[in-house]
């Protein structure tokens, strides 16, 4: 069983709220200014494998009922939200 820690606040919340429009063109010119060959990275990324990874990883969310990023699961706490302290806070100590 996961044992759940309250949330914190993201810094990120409402910052692209209707002005971030991340569509294939808009992608494509990114990776392209980062240097990326991104015809290699949409083809990757549309890939069997990374397809079969992402479902995975999609029950596992739905199964541990993680609502959000980041998240992080410290022993058996579930710890979401920015905050590093909570991270720390759920480390085991020695």
């Amino acid at each position: 069983m996961v044992r759940r820690r309250r949330r914190s606040p993201s810094p990120h919340r409402g910052r692209c709220a209707g002005v971030c429009r991340l569509d294939d063109a808009v992608l494509r010119r990114r990776l392209t200014e980062a240097c990326v060959d991104a015809d290699a990275a949409f083809a990757e990324a549309t890939s069997l494998a990374v397809r079969q990874h992402m479902d995975q990883t999609k029950t596992l969310v739905t199964e541990l009922h993680i609502e959000g990023t980041p998240a992080f699961v410290v022993g058996g706490t579930l710890v979401s939200g920015p905050d590093i302290s909570q991270v720390e806070a759920a480390l085991p100590r020695s």
